[in-house]
């Protein structure tokens, strides 16, 4: 059975949830990266956008324009 089919339960804190998001978000921004370094120029327009995505959603876990995704989740309203 995959990770996916057994869907464990998300922890109820945010800041737990908040944690395990943003460490997914970190290692796709360094997936993204290392396609584009590893494409040397060669179809990487993709991977480009990408990395600016994953990198702009670092940021925005960082400030915290996303907290209350994670306050209204633990809240069930979400």
């Amino acid at each position: 059975m995959s990770i996916r089919e057994s869907r464990p339960a998300l922890p109820a804190d945010p800041g737990q949830r908040w944690a395990a998001s943003r460490d997914f978000v970190e290692r796709c921004h360094h997936w993204a990266m290392d396609e584009i370094e590893r494409r040397e120029g060669r179809k990487v327009e993709d991977w480009l956008v990408y990395e600016r995505f994953t990198r702009h959603t670092l940021n925005e876990l960082d400030n915290g324009t996303l907290d209350h995704w994670f306050a209204a989740a633990a809240a069930g309203e979400g």
